[in-house]
């Protein structure tokens, strides 16, 4: 038998419950978290991502067929092997397998044991050298000891619950205020608006020369300014700009560099988001020296946009981007900037 409620933290588990919830929120359909005030998408996606605690189902316990196996035992410095019979006790249960394996808050020196299955639990015994009276109360004796750690599990989900519904509350609203924010941008931008499966219109021609890039803009921002950098990509990609943005491709276990460059290849135009912030941070100063590379062949693809920055500020810390014609926000706002760069991303 194997140890239960011993292979890592019941935080870490939560944790992961949490980040696949705030998953969800961002890949749900505008539709979705539109409709209402948004608590009927929380509760729902509570019900869907709340941890399940394992009930044990001791009601339709049953023993499987005895088997005879040889055992080996030290009598005085001696081997001997000796044949007994060995019993196998079923405990059914039902909820999250993985919780067996996950230590709660509480616990004690010493765990239970048994063999983990897909919806069951196997006690095994040796008969000899314990009467069957003695192997009743090991099974007793065994699965009460689970079920302790299973109400200290239960108390640990029921504590997590309030946390995982409010998580989801707060990206819930985050995400519905910069739904709220694009919408607004796309209605002054006074331009209709198409859904995306839609195909181009006969009446426009396609484009036969080079294939077009998958993006038509790699966003490069420091983390410190995504209170501006997410809803512009937002308000963009309503508009209909393809828009290369990190929490948007990324996923676990991405390579930085390789889906970095990735963007940086696969982009018409960089938008440049210059900031004290941006320059202190490795990666996005990695990303613009992508981007200059790409104007040092020849390409025209650095779209600048400071914030809270100033040209003094742009000439201390990047010169050759100091007699670029930037958009500055403030003074202007999101609407203004998204509108001032519709026109370049649009172009064919």
């Amino acid at each position: 038998m194997r140890a239960l409620f011993a292979d890592n933290d019941l935080r870490a588990y939560f944790d992961a419950v949490r980040r696949d919830a705030l998953r969800k929120v961002d890949e749900a359909s505008p539709d979705q978290l539109r409709s209402g005030d948004g608590a009927d998408f929380t509760e729902r996606l509570l019900s869907e991502m709340a941890p399940r605690a394992p009930l044990l189902r001791p009601d339709q316990e049953y023993a499987l067929e005895p088997e005879e196996v040889e055992v080996q035992l030290s009598d005085y410095g001696r081997e001997i092997r000796h044949v007994t019979t060995r019993i196998t006790v079923v405990v059914p249960f039902e909820g999250e397998r993985d919780l067996f394996t996950y230590q709660p808050s509480s616990f004690t020196s010493s765990v239970p044991h048994a063999l983990l299955a897909d919806s069951e639990l196997h006690f095994v015994y040796d008969l000899q050298p314990r009467s069957p009276e003695e192997t009743r109360r090991a099974v007793d004796r065994d699965v009460e000891h689970v079920e302790q750690y299973l109400r200290w599990v239960r108390g640990d989900v029921e504590a997590f619950l309030p946390e995982l519904r409010s998580a989801i509350h707060e990206a819930v609203n985050r995400r519905r205020s910069r739904l709220s924010t694009a919408a607004t941008a796309i209605t002054a931008l006074g331009v209709p608006v198409r859904p995306r499966g839609d195909t181009t219109p006969p009446s426009i021609a396609p484009r036969v020369s080079a294939p077009a890039a998958p993006y038509d803009a790699f966003l490069s921002y420091a983390a410190e300014d995504s209170d501006f950098a997410e809803p512009l990509a937002e308000a963009l990609e309503q508009a209909g700009v393809r828009v290369w943005f990190a929490p948007l491709q990324l996923r676990v276990g991405d390579s930085l560099n390789q889906e970095i460059n990735r963007g940086l290849r696969n982009a018409r135009y960089g938008v440049v988001i210059l900031s004290e912030h941006f320059f202190s941070k490795p990666w996005p100063q990695y990303e613009l020296g992508g981007l200059l590379a790409r104007e040092m062949a020849g390409q025209r693809v650095i779209l600048p946009v400071w914030r809270k920055f100033s040209k003094e500020q742009v000439l201390a810390h990047q010169p050759a981007l100091a007699d670029r014609f930037a958009l500055a926000s403030p003074p202007m706002e999101l609407l203004a900037v998204v509108a001032a760069l519709m026109p370049v991303l649009r172009h064919s």
